[in-house]
């Protein structure tokens, strides 16, 4: 499911990824609309992936969130490579 998010959205001109839409890829309108279809989607990241975490943050971000981005836990420590030899 990832990979077939990250084809569809995670792309530079995602609006040309509608149905119908990739015909007008290089024209005036098609290029106007994929700005603001572009535009929109950007406002809508900001508010519900973003903002909303930081109002309600679900209980894996609370912690980063109410500290600012900043872990109040001290960090994993990770095996080294060689420790598997």
């Amino acid at each position: 499911v990832l990979v077939s998010v990250q084809s569809l959205i995670l792309v530079a001109e995602p609006y040309f990824n509608e149905p119908g839409y990739e015909r007008s890829r290089g024209t005036p309108s098609g290029t106007q609309s994929s700005r603001e279809y572009d535009g929109n989607i950007r406002q809508a990241t900001v508010k519900w992936a973003m903002l909303e975490q930081m109002r309600n943050p679900s209980p894996c971000f609370k912690e980063m969130t109410s500290s600012g981005g900043r872990p109040t836990t001290p960090p994993l420590s990770l095996p080294h490579f060689s420790d598997f030899l």
